[in-house]
């Protein structure tokens, strides 16, 4: 709490500079590295990507519904409801993605940005049972391609975790424990 308020993650340092909240150390190190900057330089464009990023926010929210899922075991028609809304949020996020990348031909700040999720929620679905994983490129097409193009991206490659990592994460919720946020390191 000393370096981030809110106890969260990301938290970043650099030179004694503190920030945190993902689109927050995006933000800071597009300034600091302007030769690999992610967001676009155009003011119309990065609004753009802000505002897109807005219109994926239910994704990150409802997200959480799957950890509680497992931490508070949830069953019926709460469970069932906790599941629909990730759906729901990946419904329409599959309707946003029209380019290869939600930037245009190359991966970009809105890429970047909810990869992670998508990369958490297809780890967890294989748990959670869920009626239609993701990626299911029959229920998601446009992002199910996305999320290849992504995973393939050098810098992607570099930052993802083993499957593995993910579920045992989420199975210190199952036999109650509190997360092992250090889990696989």
């Amino acid at each position: 709490l000393k370096k981030n308020p809110l106890g969260k993650v990301p938290t970043f340092e650099k030179d004694g500079e503190i920030v945190y909240d993902s689109a927050v150390v995006l933000e800071y190190l597009d300034g600091i590295y302007p030769d690999s900057a992610i967001l676009p330089t155009d003011p119309y464009l990065r609004a753009q990507s802000r505002m897109l990023i807005e219109r994926t926010a239910p994704l990150a929210s409802s997200f959480f519904g799957l950890f509680i899922i497992h931490s508070e075991k949830i069953e019926g028609a709460e469970r069932e409801a906790k599941i629909k809304a990730v759906e729901e949020a990946i419904d329409s996020i599959e309707k946003l993605i029209t380019e290869p990348f939600f930037g245009g031909n190359s991966a970009g700040f809105v890429d970047y940005l909810i990869l992670p999720f998508f990369e958490r929620v297809a780890h967890i679905s294989p748990l959670l049972s869920i009626p239609s994983p993701f990626p299911s490129s029959d229920r998601w097409p446009g992002l199910s391609s996305w999320f290849g193009r992504c995973c393939a991206l050098p810098a992607a490659v570099a930052a993802m975790q083993p499957a593995a990592y993910h579920q045992g994460f989420i199975k210190t919720f199952v036999i109650g424990k509190s997360a092992d946020c250090d889990f696989g390191i």
